[in-house]
């Protein structure tokens, strides 16, 4: 899985606000996919500080990226990138 430096630095950015609403809380960049009735691949990304035993973890400088086991199947390839549109 590739993440982009803007998308890097934009991550780092919101867990570290989350971090100080939070501070007691460890966070983590979540992304989930799964397979829709209409059979269409689904993408979720959030921030999550609850951990799972079958996480892929993905360790980057700023922040870990976790991914299920059968997400990470979908999403192995993927590219995560950030724009802001102002």
């Amino acid at each position: 899985m590739e993440i982009t430096e803007a998308a890097k630095k934009k991550i780092a950015e919101l867990i570290k606000v989350n971090k100080e609403i939070m501070p007691e809380q460890t966070f983590y960049l979540r992304i989930t996919a799964i397979i829709d009735a209409d059979e269409k691949l689904k993408q979720q990304v959030y921030f999550d500080y609850e951990t799972r035993i079958d996480d892929n973890v993905l360790r980057f400088k700023e922040f870990d990226l976790r991914v299920d086991k059968e997400s990470y199947s979908f999403l192995k390839h993927a590219n995560l990138d950030y724009r802001d549109w102002e």
